[in-house]
């Protein structure tokens, strides 16, 4: 069993440092078996298709960020703190984790983001971003007001600075450390909140 798992985590890696670097459709799974030293149908035993396998390392990343912050939020008095947690845990991780980061942004910039959005946005999938349920509670204790725009606009006052600092910091033009994440996280709660 333990050997089972070091093979899915050798593909997992393997098809994360390929796909962030030729594109969801250009890095064959035959380049990301030889890369993760599998045959070929090794990859089958773990993923029924590309498209399985490039949705599960979505899953798999967003859920490893998401455990990052939940135990700490459960500690925050305010939904301010709570949306402070949130977004110091988020861009920490993606400064640390550059691989990560990079193939999370693929993922969301690619058709499988997008049809992930409009699913949410539709009302089909629930929405994944755990700010949005933050936001709603802090409107529902009266505890905030968030400016009055649509939800999509919000959250890209949140996530579109964060991303450029995240991807700054992975092409060495700015150094992320702890006083300029935490500053960056009060910017951002700013540009939400009434």
């Amino acid at each position: 069993m333990k050997e089972k798992m070091g093979k899915r985590d050798k593909i997992i890696k393997s098809a994360m440092i390929l796909l962030t670097k030729h594109g969801f459709h250009a890095a064959p799974m035959s380049k990301i078996a030889d890369r993760a030293g599998v045959a070929a149908g090794t990859i089958y035993t773990y993923f029924n298709s590309k498209d399985d396998l490039i949705e599960a390392i979505f899953i798999e990343l967003r859920n490893e960020m998401m455990n990052l912050y939940e135990k700490e939020i459960l500690k925050a008095d305010t939904t301010k703190d709570k949306f402070i947690i949130f977004y110091k845990s988020v861009l920490s991780h993606m400064a640390a984790n550059p691989l990560h980061f990079r193939y999370l942004e693929q993922y969301q910039n690619s058709p499988y983001g997008i049809s992930l959005r409009r699913d949410t946005l539709s009302g089909k999938e629930a929405d994944p971003s755990p700010l949005s349920g933050i936001f709603r509670e802090g409107v529902a204790k009266k505890e905030i007001e968030i400016k009055d725009l649509p939800n999509q606009v919000l959250m890209a006052h949140v996530f579109g600075p964060l991303i450029a600092l995240a991807r700054e910091h992975a092409l060495g033009f700015i150094r992320l450390d702890d006083k300029t994440i935490l500053m960056s996280a009060e910017v951002a709660w700013l540009s939400v909140i009434k």
